[in-house]
């Protein structure tokens, strides 16, 4: 009776995570429906999956709170593919869901589902660092004058101001 009501999530009673709800979402080919699972379209997600899953094959997920780089392949076959875990990350930042919700959504259970997640947030951060359209730059000077002319047009009290930060 204690371990029905412990809130453990058993392996049998999931479907595998190959024919989890992310995967039949993903295989939908309905850009809306992923993008309200994700956050991200079809196509961006595939581009920005080529770069997460060359960090992800190549490291571990075991190590704590680092990226370890596999010296070779070894050990049983992994239990989520690279573009399921970044369905995980993506999914768990666009809702905050707790991992219960997450291993219900993905197919797994909480022991892979927290192994994972950190592993999948460590390579996503890396696989933004590679990308260009993430990196901060300053605008160009005529955008800069146009920024200029529209913020000092709202609030005239603002002069050579070009942005701002909210938050």
């Amino acid at each position: 009776h204690r371990r029905a009501l412990a809130g453990t999530i058993r392996g049998k009673a999931l479907q595998k995570p190959d024919r989890s709800v992310f995967w039949t979402v993903c295989k939908s080919n309905d850009d809306a429906s992923f993008v309200c699972f994700t956050g991200l379209d079809i196509e961006t997600f595939d581009e920005l999956s080529a770069d997460f899953e060359s960090i992800c094959n190549a490291c571990t997920p075991c190590a704590n709170r680092s990226i370890r780089r596999l010296k070779r392949q070894s050990g049983l076959k992994r239990c989520l593919h690279s573009k399921a875990c970044l369905g995980l990350v993506l999914s768990h930042l666009r809702t905050r869901g707790g991992n219960r919700t997450l291993c219900f959504l993905h197919g797994l259970v909480p022991s892979v589902c927290s192994t994972w997640l950190p592993f999948g947030k460590r390579v996503l951060l890396k696989a933004l660092h590679r990308k260009d359209f993430c990196r901060p730059t300053t605008p160009s000077a005529d955008k800069i004058k146009e920024c200029c002319g529209l913020i000092e047009a709202k609030h005239p009290s603002l002069e050579n101001c070009w942005g701002a930060i909210d938050g």
